[in-house]
């Protein structure tokens, strides 16, 4: 039997020996971490397992994570970092990448206010936008201010 071989039964014998229960909550877990993380761990994984279900076999996690993987939603990065659990003494972890995660909904905001002063003959414009910018213009007259305006709107909306 090969090494790797032998890897693969050990994991799938802890995934056999797990509480049935724990495996349910660790691969819904694990599938949500996929849908909402860019990356993750392990660590991540067993904050979304519920306190009081628990398992004597820890290890099955990997069969969970292992998978994922052969099914194409999570791939191993070849990175790891550090666990944060604290039976695991800040050991080595796989940082695994999701194939599956699902876009944050943009927020938009298309309601924009405009403030405009003139100084000195400048024009100083002002979106009220979360990012909000400042624009100085030379004198314009009201009509290419208006065409200014109309522009602007439509970058924004965008």
């Amino acid at each position: 039997m090969s090494e790797r071989e032998a890897k693969r039964e050990a994991i799938e014998r802890a995934r056999d020996n797990a509480h049935q229960l724990w495996l349910q909550w660790a691969e819904y877990a694990a599938h949500l971490c996929a849908k909402t993380m860019d990356e993750f761990t392990s660590d991540d994984v067993w904050k979304g397992i519920p306190n009081g279900v628990t398992t004597h076999e820890g290890r099955a996690m990997g069969s969970v994570l292992a998978r994922l993987a052969r099914h194409g939603i999570i791939t191993n990065t070849k990175r790891t970092r550090e666990s944060v659990r604290v039976g695991c003494h800040n050991r080595p972890v796989t940082i695994w990448q999701s194939r599956i995660r699902e876009p944050k909904p943009r927020e938009t905001s298309k309601a924009h206010s405009w403030r405009v002063r003139e100084n000195a003959g400048l024009f100083y414009v002002q979106s009220r936008a979360a990012d909000g910018w400042m624009l100085r213009l030379p004198r314009l007259t009201p009509e290419s201010m208006r065409d200014l305006f109309e522009v602007l709107r439509e970058v924004v909306e965008k």
